[in-house]
């Protein structure tokens, strides 16, 4: 009925407001974070593990652009299946590397000597800690809820728009030395789910087509809907063959 459609929109858009907030909460806690491990380049005694924290830092610096950017997308158009996706795909890439962030720096923590320093990295990581909580506990009900959201043209356009502007912003940070690969990616993985992704391509279309063929509408959208996830695996893996 109509009231129950406005009221799964309604709970939609809370749900979403909510992913938001935290997705920009997780972004300026990474940016403090950051800027923290910069601060304790001198007195961190145990330089390895300081490397390893700057390196993972880079990593996290390059995911923030795509969280602020999909956050600015719903901003903009908020009912838009393809900013919502792009918005959650973002938060979703984002919460791996953020959470290694957290971790190496709450570990790298008793290696800083100056004590103003080594509290300010303490803090840092506890808050992006606590905030990477929140988004994950928000970010799965939004999936939900995004995924029994109808499609309409546009949205699948856009889709594809998103997918091909990363396709395009990989390919610039190839050629210009920039693309770093994530800390589980290597050749190996990224082409064996590469193969994976393409025989699965292969086997919605068919599906797809089939549905097509006997006018059923159902299966035309969930084929529709999983086409679309399944290019942004492949979009994922062809970023990783690239940075490896």
């Amino acid at each position: 009925s109509a009231t129950n459609i406005a009221t799964s929109n309604s709970i939609k858009r809370r749900v979403l407001k909510r992913v938001e907030q935290c997705a920009k909460q997780c972004a300026a806690c990474a940016t403090q974070c950051i800027a923290a491990t910069s601060g304790s380049a001198t007195t961190n005694k145990n330089q390895q593990s300081h490397q390893q924290l700057v390196e993972q830092c880079k990593i996290v610096a390059d995911f923030i652009p795509k969280v602020v950017q999909g956050i600015r997308g719903c901003m903009v158009k908020p009912d838009s299946f393809s900013s919502q996706a792009n918005l959650l795909y973002a938060c979703d890439d984002f919460i791996g590397p953020a959470t290694r962030l957290a971790n190496l720096a709450k570990a790298s923590v008793p290696t800083v000597h100056d004590q103003s320093q080594a509290l300010h990295l303490n803090n840092s990581s506890k808050q992006l800690t606590q905030s990477l909580i929140d988004l994950r506990a928000c970010l799965a009900r939004a999936q939900e809820l995004c995924g029994s959201m109808p499609l309409d043209i546009e949205s699948i356009v856009e889709s594809i728009q998103i997918l091909d502007r990363e396709l395009e912003e990989t390919k610039r940070q190839a050629k210009d030395g920039h693309l770093r690969a994530k800390p589980d990616e290597t050749i190996d993985t990224s082409s064996a789910q590469l193969c994976s992704v393409c025989k699965h391509v292969n086997t919605i279309i068919s599906q797809l087509l089939s549905a097509v063929t006997q006018n059923d509408e159902k299966t035309v959208e969930s084929c529709t809907r999983e086409i679309l996830q399944t290019l942004r695996k492949l979009t994922n893996s062809t970023r990783g063959i690239a940075a490896t």
